[in-house]
């Protein structure tokens, strides 16, 4: 990547002055002890674009990740204040209406009004826009984007989540410690569930289990009631051959899944296995405030993935707060954009500039050293999240709850 003299003299700076370096507590605001001075030049306001889904199948997520942003974008300029700059941040909201043409349309809109920078949800919106933002210079940085085809080296995305060559591992050491056998998988066929999906099965033929033909249906027009015929079908030939306890239906879907379950239910085939499910559903409100879709989740007894939770001074005043404006605990995902605020803030104090050079530059370098809500946000050649254990959430009593952690050091699922 290329830098400018700014980047460089920001990232000496910051190696010699914020290495070792945490974020600690400052009132309600995560700031860096070590920080070095404010660099001269830096005044007015620079912009980050938050592009994210505001409405349809993520709102979820979208609308836990604009609370997230915007407590980030306060303390972040909270922060600024007590260095005496004389810049401060800002977001740029846009609403993707979880469609990722709309994503590009967002985005090359942010580029038209001088937006170099944004904070982008799904993998699908991401892969969207990945072509325009590598051949405009554009940095992205997202806290959900986990599909494995995203993760390349030396381009213009950053993501702070493990990719999904760690969680499909998980995934099946939950499946095959929990006694199943065999598998069918439903998934959505775009960029995020293609990979998750190889990335499970592989993960779970290489520790002896059986994949069945699996239900992929398009996100745009799912059709989901012919879907859970064919699921139903398929699940009885393997009822048939393992026994019902020794066979699962794995869902890697998103808010959809709701409608899954509830044409799932008309079949008795369907609710008499067991149902696994991924990071895009996992701890979702929605779909236990239905009645049929808590019925068929406990009935199922529905266990799911998602990172594992920093155990973090940082995170707990995030949350904190997050759940004060929200009513709820947010999801996982809402702590990477909490992060991504503060690691373009930090990329442009270090570097003295929101040039895209500069930033790509310096983003890997600051987030090395930084410790947020997410924990320490050191990434990995390809730009992600080097972090792998997963939290395991099952539905208790209506709520979700987590209830294991698999450790991929190990490979072993722990219970809670």
């Amino acid at each position: 990547m290329a830098s400018g003299v700014a980047a460089a003299v920001g990232i000496i700076a910051l190696i010699a002055g914020v290495a070792g370096g945490f974020f600690a507590m400052g009132g309600n605001t995560i700031g860096d002890t070590g920080a070095p001075a404010e660099r001269a030049g830096l005044s007015g306001t620079y912009t980050l674009g938050h592009v994210a889904p505001l409405s349809g199948d993520l709102s979820q997520y979208g609308n836990d990740g604009i609370a997230a942003a915007r407590l980030a974008e306060a303390d972040f300029n909270e922060y600024l204040e007590s260095l005496g700059a004389e810049w401060r941040l800002a977001l740029a909201h846009e609403d993707t209406q979880t469609n990722p043409a709309l994503a590009l349309d967002r985005i090359t809109s942010l580029k038209a009004r001088g937006v170099n920078a944004a904070i982008v949800y799904s993998s699908a919106a991401v892969n969207s826009i990945k072509g325009y933002v590598d051949a405009n210079g554009m940095t992205v940085i997202s806290g959900t984007s986990t599909a494995p085809q995203l993760a390349v080296a030396g381009d213009g995305v950053f993501r702070l989540v493990p990719d999904d060559t760690r969680q499909g591992p998980a995934l099946a050491a939950l499946m095959a410690g929990s006694g199943i056998e065999a598998i069918v998988p439903v998934w959505r066929s775009d960029t995020w569930g293609t990979g998750l999906e190889e990335s499970a099965r592989e993960a779970f033929e290489a520790l002896g289990g059986t994949v069945a033909e699996g239900v992929p249906y398009n996100p745009e027009s799912p059709a989901l009631s012919v879907s859970a015929s064919v699921l139903a079908e398929r699940v009885e030939a393997l009822v048939a051959e393992h026994g019902a306890e020794r066979v699962a239906v794995l869902s890697i879907s998103f808010a959809e899944t709701l409608e899954i379950m509830q044409e799932a239910s008309a079949h008795d085939a369907l609710d008499g296995v067991a149902w696994f499910c991924t990071d895009g559903i996992t701890g979702n409100t929605n779909l236990l405030a239905d009645p049929i879709g808590l019925a068929f989740a406990e009935t199922t007894r529905l266990r799911g993935t998602q990172p594992a939770a920093a155990d973090t001074a940082q995170r707990a005043d995030v949350e904190a707060r997050l759940v004060e404006e929200l009513g709820r605990i947010p999801n996982t995902y809402s702590f990477g954009v909490y992060d991504a605020v503060w690691l373009f803030g930090k990329s442009v104090l270090e570097s003295g500039s929101d040039s895209p050079e500069a930033i790509r530059a310096a983003l890997p370098l600051v987030a090395s050293v930084h410790s947020g809500a997410v924990g320490h946000t050191e990434l990995n050649e390809a730009g992600d999240l080097d972090s792998a254990d997963y939290s395991i959430w099952g539905v208790e009593d209506g709520e979700w709850r987590v209830v294991a952690t698999y450790m991929a050091a190990s490979g072993a699922v722990v219970p809670a």
